[in-house]
């Protein structure tokens, strides 16, 4: 007699992810707070990013943000720099709802020089978590200041890059290891970019034709939530 026995294995596999860009949408200027930003329309369950920078003073931070679900102001994320007279600081909402077309930004201080930017990022999982966030400042003179280096946990984030100089960046600036740059503003020492899709927190490089004399730098990274997805089937059989 024969006697057929299978053993089912259902085998969990993580899905593969892929970490995309959305929107990119910045304004500088002047004028109190709060400031209003137009966005474009966002979508549900994605990554939300501000940052704020401020040419007049060290002290002056993002206090508040309204606008497209629950934000989140760290204060790792602020970075003052008395000797340039910068400030940047940052926000973000790692799951945002839908609809909203525009962010409104509080800040302290009374500076008269200022502006935003706003990221929107999406995954093809769940949802993202925080993974780092580091600041730091340097004086050093040179036309190619380094970005924000971040030691990584994820194993698979967006890397976002803030930069604030003592000299405005001309419209030929741009940041290697393959960030994508977006201007904040023309002519103005504010400098954003991202990474998507990466393992690495290795300090990029902006180049530019300027010779800059001090800046302050940060950057923040998130992952995206592990899920899993497939199924597998293993059968053995013994037979007598």
């Amino acid at each position: 007699m024969k006697r057929l026995i299978w053993l089912l294995l259902l085998c969990c596999l993580p899905a593969q992810a892929t970490i995309s860009f959305t929107q990119f949408a910045a304004h500088a200027g002047s004028g109190s707070s709060p400031y209003s930003l137009t966005v474009s329309s966002t979508g549900s369950g994605h990554l939300l990013f501000v940052q704020g920078y401020y040419s007049a003073g060290s002290t002056e931070f993002i206090t508040s943000v309204s606008g497209g679900g629950t934000w989140v102001i760290p204060s790792s994320c602020q970075q003052g720099y008395s000797a340039i007279g910068a400030a940047n600081s940052c926000a973000y909402v790692l799951s945002s709802s839908s609809g909203t077309t525009s962010v409104s930004i509080g800040f302290s201080g009374t500076s008269t020089t200022w502006a935003f930017a706003f990221y929107e990022v999406s995954t093809s999982l769940t949802g993202f978590s925080l993974d780092a966030i580091a600041t730091s400042t340097y004086s050093t003179s040179n036309t190619a200041p380094a970005g924000q280096a971040l030691t990584l946990t994820g194993s698979e984030d967006v890397i976002i890059q803030q930069i604030q100089c003592d000299t405005s960046f001309p419209t030929s600036t741009y940041i290697n290891e393959s960030y994508n740059y977006e201007q904040v503003q023309s002519a103005q020492p504010f400098g954003s970019a991202y990474l998507l899709n990466t393992t690495t927190g290795t300090a990029p490089a902006w180049v530019w034709n300027a010779n800059s004399g001090g800046c302050a730098v940060g950057a923040a990274s998130f992952t995206d939530e592990p899920a899993v997805s497939g199924t597998g089937q293993v059968g053995v059989f013994v037979v007598q």
